[in-house]
């Protein structure tokens, strides 16, 4: 970690293909580290030092002072090791590094938020185990006993030995354990306390639910846990819920509601497309529906998207057994083996220059990964502007879409705020509420002035591009001397011809900072402001 970061700007602006929407998704610079990568689904930095692994924020405030030989994200909990070398040395940490299961296990299996499973093995030979060794010399292990933890309890609340011991399942805040012996099934409180034996492992007979479904001539509606009405019966069936929203069913097509029972998209769809790309959720995963407002749906087998409420952003015409869905944008390749996206918005756009695209994890099909014929990476969004050019090793995604490290080296990364501002109507809708950049530093110290967004079109934005610039012309010129470039590139294309005079001086202005940003920086800053009188 080294570099102190100096006032923030959007290095990159992506312009709308359609409308007048600017800025849909921006990166913002917002610190850099040393030998780390992100850990994936989570918002921590994984730092390599000869010991083995530590975790901190992205902030850069360190979560473990240990080191780890191996580390990984389960449910939201961080599962580690003290070494890869040694059986049963595996614990686990919660979001705070705190420790939850202490570091003596040979296995640790988080089932959700509230139960985890911790194994200790045993040596044992080739022809009976439950283990294996995959790397290096070959070693086998069966399991011991097996510890229940009840997060929500605190505490590990059983220990079983092997024999006692098949399978387990959480339904609903309870968990089934099937008991190896004599294959019973019993559903356990969160006390651990048995309620009952059911007949599978899944079954969720003795399962509690925030929204219990209720059959009345022949169609189904809902209830909350006391048995409060809270939608009428009304459809043929109501499938599970997916985080916010279930399924459901008139028999013959279609359609979402949420958890108040409201009608999210109209059931007169084949199928309600599944994205598997959303910002991670420990109960979830980067499973579920709603990717940046939109609804994926199939109409007579072709892909479209919807709003909430049922607003058509993107009428059903292409086959969906040609599309890759996503979320917020699926692509195709037509017959001339071109690659589209086709944004949520109705956007069609053919991608062309690179080798490779891939939908980024975690942003819900917003932004793809990109690679030229170097191998160097870079980040387009869901309408083939490019956000991040082809200049990195690699680039990979916080787990809330919201960051993206960028690989400068195998040592060195840049840390990238995303700001995402959906479309609507043809006009950038406001942007989500950011975190205060100034969070993020660069190593030890260097804080971070707020980014500012510029506005919706027109002189207003040059001007606050303008403003930009000059603050970081004032402030490290040469440091910042990237990031002004594009900020007079963005704000002479949206000058245009009308404005000849005013895009001349800053072709002008382009010229001298290439020439020397530092010593030309006054003079720069003059060239800015006249052109801003000049508007």
């Amino acid at each position: 970690m080294k570099r102190g970061v100096g006032t923030l700007a959007a290095l990159t602006l992506c312009l709308a293909l359609t409308g007048t929407a600017l800025a849909e998704c921006t990166l913002t610079r917002v610190g850099s580290v040393e030998n780390a990568d992100l850990l994936r689904d989570s918002n921590l930095l994984r730092v390599r030092t000869q010991a083995g692994y530590t975790l901190t924020t992205l902030e850069g405030e360190p979560l473990t002072q240990d080191a780890y030989g191996n580390v990984e994200i389960q449910h939201g909990y961080i599962v580690a090791a003290t070494t890869e070398d040694a059986v049963n040395t595996w614990g686990a940490l919660d979001a705070q590094g705190s420790e939850v299961i202490p570091f003596q296990y040979g296995d640790i299996e988080f089932l959700s938020t509230d139960w985890a499973l911790a194994y200790t093995l045993v040596e044992a030979t080739a022809d009976h185990y439950d283990y294996t060794t995959w790397l290096g010399d070959e070693a086998y292990y069966l399991i011991g006993t097996v510890d229940v933890y009840s997060l929500s309890a605190g505490a590990c609340v059983a220990t079983l030995p092997r024999e006692n011991f098949q399978d387990a399942e959480v339904v609903g805040t309870c968990i089934n354990i099937e008991d190896r012996s004599d294959g019973t099934v019993t559903t356990y409180d969160a006390d651990f306390q048995a309620l009952g034996t059911v007949d599978y492992v899944f079954d969720e007979d003795y399962a509690d639910a925030d929204r219990i479904t209720f059959r009345e001539n022949g169609q189904y509606g809902l209830m909350d846990a006391e048995g409060n009405v809270i939608m009428e019966p009304s459809f043929y069936s109501i499938y599970d819920f997916e985080g916010d929203y279930a399924a459901v069913s008139t028999g013959d097509a279609e359609g979402l509601i949420d958890r108040m029972g409201r009608v999210i998209v109209p059931a007169e769809y084949e199928d309600i497309k599944r994205s598997y790309y959303l910002p991670y959720d420990v109960e979830e995963g980067t499973n579920g529906y709603n990717a940046h407002g939109y609804f994926g749906v199939e109409k007579d087998g072709k892909l479209g998207f919807v709003r909430e409420g049922g607003e058509v952003t993107c009428e059903p015409t292409l086959s969906s057994d040609v599309m890759d869905f996503y979320g917020a944008s699926a692509t195709y390749t037509d017959l001339s083996g071109a690659v589209h996206i086709l944004a949520a918005d109705g956007t069609d756009t053919a991608v062309e220059g690179y080798e490779s695209m891939y939908c980024a994890d975690y942003s819900g099909g917003m932004l793809y990964k990109v690679c030229d014929a170097d191998y160097n990476y870079g980040v387009i969004d869901w309408h083939g502007q490019v956000v991040l050019p082809c200049e990195y090793d690699g680039v990979d995604f916080s787990a809330d879409g919201r960051y993206l490290l960028a690989d400068v080296s195998y040592e060195e990364s840049e840390i990238f705020e995303i700001t995402y501002s959906a479309v609507q109507d043809g006009a950038a809708a406001q942007p989500a509420e950011q975190k205060d950049p100034a969070a993020i530093k660069d190593g030890v110290s260097g804080g971070a002035q707020n980014a500012q967004e510029p506005a919706a079109a027109g002189n207003d934005a040059v001007i606050t591009l303008l403003d930009q610039a000059a603050a970081q012309l004032e402030s490290d010129a040469e440091g910042n001397q990237a990031a002004i470039s594009a900020l007079l590139d963005s704000a002479a294309l949206l000058l245009g011809e009308d404005n000849a005079s005013a895009a001349s001086m800053l072709e002008s202005a382009s010229t001298l900072l290439e020439a020397g940003a530092a010593q030309n920086a006054a003079s720069i800053v003059t060239i800015l402001n006249s052109v801003k009188d000049m508007l």
